[in-house]
């Protein structure tokens, strides 16, 4: 899953600045592993829980 994570946080960005399931998928894929659903979902969720600890990390650190 590790190296799923690496690939998927190379993936560009959905609307609003989120992860884009589709992009992870086509990130993945584009380097020759198959994913399922259920992966994929976790991979997403994954992605998205870290880039919000990120962004609220910046934020506090801002104000």
């Amino acid at each position: 899953m590790e190296e799923l994570l690496a690939i998927g946080r190379t993936a560009p960005r959905g609307r609003g600045g989120r992860i884009s399931r589709r992009n992870v998928e086509a990130a993945i894929r584009a380097a020759g592993h198959s994913i399922g659903k259920d992966r994929l979902s976790e991979a997403t969720r994954t992605l998205q829980n870290e880039a919000d600890r990120h962004e609220a990390e910046h934020a506090y650190a801002d104000a």
